[in-house]
């Protein structure tokens, strides 16, 4: 494949230049993702859901009520402590975010167990055209937040230095650039492309030798963060990647020293295999480094919340912008459909890394309640079980100005939401994997819900269950919020194998009226433990037993 000619085709033709105009300007990552989500929007024709729309949704309440009604209102979750499914452990590398986020969240992050932190490397703002110098301080001050959280950092490496872009008349210094950095020439003769790969390898020179291991070309090229199109994009990749472990080798960080970075990408705004494919034979067939695959995914997507507040339901019904189609076992799908346009290039082995989801990339009033938790565990379940290897969620913390920006685990002033305790719970999972059995077999996968479970023991013997009561859409609008809610269920746990003992147990919960607490304690003894408890909808409750000594 000739990537030169088909990138100066390209450009020829304008193809570079996308969606131009979105997001200019905005500083915020978030805000330039709010653009690119509300240009996504429009094309799939979200401003057209109308009367009829909400009355198809209407009957879907009553064909969903009716499959309710027919469900058991008790359930029995029978955990097998005495086996661990062999090989089998809880991810917690699936525990990562977008930020860093406030300084302020530091502390939250870290009892999170967050893993990794995927942040910008925005030479945008930092290189100076003037003087070709590149000022690594914003960049150092998040990476040094990130090591305090405990976590290892993703540098996502963007974006367009404005003396590189290829196409503005005038840029502005220090805007948003999202054109391809490596294809024009400077006055006097330099190549861009040179310049590019110079300032990538001493920013990843500087960057492996305070610590950072990982690095991904470009943010989202399948969306308006890039004006370079797939040649482009293939383009960049194969003059970053090279640049990228030049610079670790220049750090001394090489295979021979027992260390090393990793390299990958593309980032997609979804698994796309129009872009994924080609990217992936491409990589093979030019023998680049590729340690890991990237995409992203929001679950309400194509559709998008609202840009601002909630209206009022039209006559009584459901907002019409939540999607009957969001499921979490996507995510899973997702997992394995990945997996397998990797094994038809033998010779690429990468990680895969979903590094940026959550509900909704716009405003959603489930992400700032229990919707969001009960919707992050049965995501975590559905990836664990496809052995998904790294997770980063978006965002850290809501925006303290903007209640539209609702992304966080964190509220605005640094106070967990409902889901940073799913993720808290999966963090105090016990390491090896328990067979867990459903009675009558149930989970997530429907419109009308269902619950989940994820057992695990540690070495010394305490075991940890997971539980969520997941419903993907509820026409209602309740969302796990109402006291009340025809999907609340009763669960019966029978935790099996646990020998002749006495365990101390204990129960946190998270719901409408919860947040992380501590709901009841005791004691059991015996070879098995039973305990009855009701699981609100969207309600996420870890229990815990602990052996005595």
């Amino acid at each position: 494949m000739d990537v030169t000619s088909s990138v100066a085709a390209a450009n020829a033709r304008g193809d570079f230049r996308g969606a131009a105009g979105i997001g200019l300007g905005l500083r915020s990552r978030i805000m330039r993702r709010m653009a690119w989500r509300v240009a996504l929007a429009i094309a799939v024709g979200l401003g057209g859901l109308t009367a009829a729309s909400l009355a198809s949704t209407a009957a879907q309440e009553v064909a969903i009520r009716a499959r309710v009604a027919l469900r058991p209102a008790t359930v029995s979750v029978t955990v097998r402590s005495g086996a661990p499914i062999s090989g089998e452990t809880v991810n917690q590398d699936l525990v990562g975010v977008d930020g860093p986020g406030p300084a302020a969240a530091t502390v939250a992050m870290a009892a999170v167990g967050v893993r990794w932190v995927r942040t910008d490397v925005g030479f945008e703002g930092s290189y100076d055209c003037a003087t070709r110098t590149w000022d690594p301080t914003a960049l150092d001050r998040r990476v040094d937040q990130i090591h305090a959280e405990g976590a290892q950092p993703l540098l996502i490496v963007d974006y367009t230095p404005s003396c590189l872009a290829p196409f503005s008349a005038v840029p502005a210094p220090g805007s948003i650039n999202y054109e391809p950095p490596d294809v024009g020439t400077q006055p006097g003769g330099a190549s861009d492309q040179s310049i590019w790969q110079h300032l990538v390898t001493e920013m990843a020179t500087h960057e492996v030798a305070r610590g950072v291991r990982a690095f991904e070309v470009w943010n989202e090229p399948d969306g308006t963060f890039w004006y370079g199109g797939l040649p482009g994009y293939l383009h960049l990749y194969a003059d970053t990647a090279p640049a990228l472990e030049a610079g670790a080798v220049a750090a001394h960080c090489t295979a021979d020293l027992h260390c090393g970075i990793e390299v990958g990408g593309p980032a997609l705004v979804f698994p796309d295999s129009s872009w994924l494919e080609p990217f992936l034979a491409y990589v093979s067939a030019q023998h680049l480094p590729l340690d890991f695959v990237s995409w992203h995914y929001y679950g309400d997507y194509p559709l998008l919340g609202p840009y601002g507040p909630i209206p009022a339901p039209p006559g009584g019904g459901p907002p019409p912008w939540y999607n009957p189609a969001l499921r979490a076992q996507t995510y899973g799908a997702q997992v394995a459909m990945v997996r397998a346009q990797v094994e038809h290039f033998p010779l690429l082995h990468p990680l895969l890394w979903l590094d940026e989801w959550n509900v909704d990339a716009g405003y959603d009033a489930r992400q700032s309640g229990p919707y969001d938790a009960a919707f992050a565990a049965a995501v975590l379940d559905s990836v664990q079980s496809q052995a998904l290897d790294r997770m980063a969620f978006f965002d850290v913390a809501d925006s303290p100005t903007d209640p539209e920006q609702n992304w966080g685990m964190l509220t605005g002033a640094n106070q967990p939401k409902a889901v940073y305790w799913a993720f808290t719970f999966w963090h105090a999972l016990a390491p090896d994997l328990l067979p867990v059995v459903l009675s009558p077999p149930g989970g997530s996968a429907t419109a009308a819900g269902g619950i989940g479970a994820v057992g695990s023991r540690s070495p010394d013997g305490v075991v940890t269950v997971l539980l969520y009561n997941f419903v993907p859409y509820d026409p209602t609008g309740s969302n796990g919020v109402s006291p009340t809610s025809i999907y609340d269920r009763s669960i019966v746990l029978r935790v099996d194998g646990l020998g002749v003992r006495t365990y101390r147990w204990s129960r946190r919960l998270v719901d409408g009226a919860h947040n992380g607490a501590i709901v009841g304690s005791g004691a059991v003894s015996g070879s098995s433990a039973q305990l009855t408890f009701p699981v609100a909808e969207d309600g996420v409750t870890l229990v815990v037993l602990t052996p005595s000594h």
